[in-house]
C-alpha cells in the first residue's frame, strides 16, 4: 500500500506485471510513479525470451533469497544464479556476504 495522492491508503494490481516470474538476474525491473508502473529491461532481449522480475532484493545472500521467497511467495528459487551459487562452497558464500557488508557500512561512514 502506497500514500495516495488523494490522501488515503491506495493499493493496486498491475495485471501484466502480476503475470511475471521471478529470477535472481531478472530480465526486467519495475518502476512504479504514483498509480503508473513501468517495466524497463535490464539488457537488450532476444525475441520469445522470458521477461521476468525480481520478487525480492537481489543483493541478499543465497540462503537469505532461499528464505524469503519461501516464506512469501511459497516456492524455492532454481533460477540460473541460485543453482551457480548452490556450488559454491558456503565458506566462500560467507566472505561475499561479509565482503558485502563491509562495503556497505563503509559507504554509510
Amino acid at each position: 500500500e502506497v500514500e495516495g495522492s488523494l490522501g488515503g491508503d491506495l493499493s493496486g494490481m498491475f495485471l501484466v506485471t502480476e503475470l511475471l516470474n521471478h529470477a535472481c538476474v531478472p530480465t526486467a525491473s519495475m518502476h512504479f510513479f504514483g498509480d503508473t508502473v513501468t517495466l524497463h529491461a535490464a539488457r537488450d532481449l532476444q525475441a520469445g525470451e522470458e521477461i521476468t522480475n525480481a520478487y525480492i532484493s537481489t543483493y541478499l545472500s543465497l540462503e537469505d533469497r532461499q528464505a524469503q521467497l519461501f516464506e512469501l511467495y511459497g516456492f524455492k528459487c532454481d533460477c540460473i544464479r541460485c543453482r551457480a551459487e548452490s556450488l559454491v562452497p558456503q565458506s566462500i558464500r560467507d566472505l561475499d556476504v561479509e565482503l558485502h557488508s563491509k562495503r556497505a557500512l563503509g559507504a554509510l561512514l
